[in-house]
């Protein structure tokens, strides 16, 4: 995912704190969406979530929230409740490894000023040089 935000890792680590936060949410809000049969919102929520996965690389998870907007699209329960059991057995896991993720780097980050693009030697000369 790095390579799609052009190398810089705290633009990644911000988007990646951003999808952690929105999956937080999102795995706490399903089960009801579902036994609500909030079709809209789950339809929305499985388009955010395609969109996300595919900023991010997830191949995946794409699949997972494309299965679950689909299901949300045609109001269909019998699709959609196991898109949204295997959307939540997927994003669960997957959120608290990020989560685990950042705040690693954080306290790595925090003790440790980030090298400067250029500064190592294979790297070349660094802007202006």
């Amino acid at each position: 995912a790095l390579v799609g935000f052009e190398g810089d890792q705290a633009v990644l680590d911000g988007a990646l704190r951003g999808f952690v936060r929105y999956s937080q949410s999102l795995l706490s809000w399903l089960p009801d969406g579902l036994h609500s049969q909030d079709w809209r919102r789950l339809e929305r929520e499985g388009h955010t979530l395609l969109g996300l996965a595919g900023t991010l690389a997830c191949p995946e998870l794409k699949a997972l929230a494309s299965a679950l907007e689909a299901g949300a699209r045609q109001q269909d329960a019998d699709n959609t409740q196991p898109a949204v059991q295997a959307l939540c057995a997927a994003l669960a896991p997957l959120t608290l490894g990020l989560q685990a993720h950042l705040d690693g780097r954080a306290s790595v980050h925090d003790a440790t000023p980030a090298p400067r693009l250029g500064a190592h030697p294979s790297l070349g000369a660094g802007p202006g040089s």
